[in-house]
């Protein structure tokens, strides 16, 4: 695992003493820098688990994963002998997707009635988050165009992807006057690595990358 990534991310404040003593102002900076910081992390894993090609699965139609699809990927896993149920008690399966995969999900009663399921009706609350007991994530790192080939979706398995980063991220204060502006630069910056456990070709990864035809 190599730690060779970094990002940086910067905010001009007009009044820091202000925002730093008042925590509703504080909070709003934080976290959109955490957000900005976190995204650029998960974009490089995702674009990882995307490379994995070993059990990749077709999709019929662009954007839609039938229920039939999602179990071909399951087995998919079972057949290199992965404990489904035992992952699932474990928090470990996990389905990223992009927002058109996760909508089209929602959309299909086997994964949404409450008579199949016996979970409260999407169409009362809104809410859905799992398919088959797998935590189900719209992502906008997966595809959403269509493009064929490209990765609409991935089932996987959180130890399939080695990730650290610096523990403590370092903060960096300075007094700037931008374009003639008087204004405080706070930026936060870290260093993060990532790799995949399995080489992608390897059949013994637990990842399914769903394809747009």
């Amino acid at each position: 695992l190599s730690i060779d990534q970094h990002k940086a991310v910067a905010k001009r404040i007009e009044d820091i003493t202000t925002v730093q003593s008042n925590i509703d102002l504080l909070i709003p900076y934080a976290q959109g820098m955490a957000y900005a910081w976190i995204k650029t992390a998960e974009t490089f894993v995702a674009d990882l688990i995307q490379t994995a090609s070993a059990h990749d699965v077709n999709l019929t139609t662009d954007n839609q994963l039938t229920a039939t699809e999602f179990r071909t990927a399951e087995q998919n896993l079972m057949d290199e002998d992965y404990d489904l149920d035992g992952m699932h008690d474990r928090g470990e399966l996990w389905l990223y997707g992009s927002p058109a995969i996760k909508q089209y999900l929602k959309g299909l009663g086997v994964f949404t009635d409450y008579d199949k399921t016996g979970l409260p009706g999407v169409g009362a609350t809104g809410r859905f988050s799992q398919a088959y007991g797998t935590p189900v994530v719209a992502s906008s790192d997966w595809d959403s165009a269509g493009t064929t080939g490209e990765e609409a979706a991935s089932l996987f398995s959180r130890n399939s992807v080695l990730f650290a980063n610096q523990q403590n991220m370092q903060v960096e204060h300075t007094r700037a006057t931008p374009a003639g502006f008087l204004a405080d630069i706070v930026i936060v910056s870290g260093i993060y690595g990532a790799g995949l456990a399995y080489p992608a070709a390897d059949a013994t990864g637990p990842i399914v990358n769903f394809n747009n035809p």
